[in-house]
């Protein structure tokens, strides 16, 4: 099993595999399974969450995430992740 053939719709993938895979990638469990099923073309809410507003440019860059293929997405995610390890140890020296 490729993650290509999957994509490519050659390949089903199991609920416990996905499951899997969601944790690896540490993602949503179930948006990760819509996803990868083709019930949602996203991973993400689709809302903020409730008592929460979206500001504009919170707005904006999901809506780019959202129109990027998922390998991007990865990056993306792998790239916030790093900026915000690079923030905390910026806050602990002042």
């Amino acid at each position: 099993m490729s993650v290509s053939n999957i994509e490519a719709g050659k390949e089903s993938l199991a609920p416990a595999r996905a499951y899997a895979w969601a944790e690896i990638l540490e993602v949503r469990r179930d948006a990760f399974y819509l996803f990868v099923t083709g019930h949602s073309d996203h991973m993400g809410p689709s809302e903020p969450p409730e008592g929460e507003e979206l500001l504009a440019d919170e707005a904006e860059v999901l809506a780019l995430y959202r129109k990027l293929p998922p390998g991007y997405q990865r990056q993306v995610r792998d790239l916030a992740q790093a900026l915000g390890t690079l923030a905390r140890g910026e806050r602990r020296k002042r």
